[in-house]
């Protein structure tokens, strides 16, 4: 028996002895207190249940050795038929998924990656989401992507149990969207750094926004002036011969089709123009509150009714293609005759040994060809 099973069995043995107005009349607050109690017995603090027992003139026997007693963390993960059973709140929602694969002995090493990794004043908080991530989808194969990203690692960081600086007050949530950006960024050049050297390719940080605004300016009239700060990942080609490096191409990286999509399509549009490369990169998350969430993107399905985030990608060519991590999000068909492409691309362990599978590596090399042909000739 746990603690909440325990819990709820002493509620209800109060109830059978006193009505719930006599409890709430002695304690001083509201009936409807009472019933929430029984109903969510896992939010009751120990002031508030001991308080309880003690109006209700209980006599109690407390054996936590007999119990199976835990820190309460914002989430729970158990080992399960079929995988890791994630269990959390979200919403109104007690939800739970299950992420395939994974032993309790998998469980605590990932939690003990972050944890480390988060508390090392060696190590940035991308870096720290980023080498859980990379850890998880190591140790869990079977695993889609995009669920350890969006349902597992926010779980993780959200959690204050974690730091070992934490301070009452702290905005975990604002600090996931803010750090979550930049850890993303970093998984994608983890990702595909060493496989596109190999082809004479770097990805870099576009954190050179002097730099990167005159090279933007280079290529503007006064009329259509883009902004650095749009731009997340640069591609550039290094000529064998000089070492000169020439940029290609822009990668624009976001988590979900929610994030600030369309502020980049100015840019995407632009660069395409200039014969550059504007692929997008993303992990597609997309999950309704329920008791068991389906992260299942947001680009919908192809044919009748197609999403307007989709018909933006293959139709209007938004971008030079999109590139999703989330292996639910729907690939555009090999038969389709629409300009743009939606492809489903995969990390680390995952990916193919063969990097010619990898429709990002493939389209990446054949755009650096094109823009350098076309700029030599």
């Amino acid at each position: 028996m746990d603690f909440r099973d325990w819990t709820t069995c002493i509620l209800d043995d109060i109830k059978q002895d006193h009505e719930d107005f006599q409890i709430a009349e002695k304690l001083g607050i509201s009936e409807n207190w009472i019933k929430t109690f029984r109903e969510y017995p896992e939010q009751l603090s120990l002031n508030e249940f001991l308080a309880l027992i003690k109006a209700s003139g209980k006599q109690i026997t407390l054996d936590p050795a007999s119990m199976k007693v835990e820190v309460e963390k914002p989430y729970r993960l158990e080992e399960s038929h079929g995988g890791i059973l994630l269990s959390f709140q979200y919403g109104t929602y007690k939800a739970k998924t299950i992420i395939p694969g994974g032993t309790q002995e998998v469980i605590k090493r990932i939690e003990r990656v972050f944890v480390n990794d988060i508390n090392n004043k060696q190590i940035n908080k991308k870096e720290a989401v980023a080498n859980s991530f990379f850890e998880a989808v190591k140790l869990l194969p079977e695993a889609n992507p995009s669920d350890i990203w969006f349902f597992l690692l926010p779980k993780l960081f959200q959690c204050k149990y974690h730091y070992q600086d934490y301070t009452p007050g702290r905005n975990f949530e604002q600090s996931w969207k803010r750090t979550s950006g930049w850890a993303l960024e970093e998984i994608v050049i983890r990702n595909y750094y060493s496989k596109l050297l190999k082809h004479n390719i770097e990805i870099k940080p576009g954190s050179n926004k002097k730099e990167i605004q005159l090279w933007l300016d280079s290529l503007s009239d006064d009329n259509e002036r883009q902004e650095s700060d749009k731009v997340d990942l640069l591609l550039v080609h290094i000529d064998e011969s000089s070492q000169r490096k020439i940029i290609f191409g822009v990668i624009h990286v976001k988590a979900s089709f929610a994030e600030r999509r369309t502020d980049d399509v100015p840019l995407s549009k632009f660069l395409i123009k200039n014969n550059l490369f504007s692929p997008l990169i993303t992990m597609d998350c997309k999950a309704f509150p329920s008791e068991n969430p389906k992260n299942l993107g947001e680009l919908g399905s192809v044919g009748e009714s197609e999403s307007a985030k989709r018909m933006d990608i293959e139709d209007e060519m938004h971008f030079s293609a999109c590139y999703s991590f989330n292996s639910n999000t729907v690939p555009t068909p090999k038969e389709s005759k629409k300009p743009g492409r939606i492809h489903i691309i995969k990390t680390g362990g995952a990916m193919n040994s063969s990097q010619e599978s990898d429709a990002f590596i493939q389209d990446t090399i054949k755009a650096r060809n094109l823009y350098i042909n076309h700029a030599t000739n």
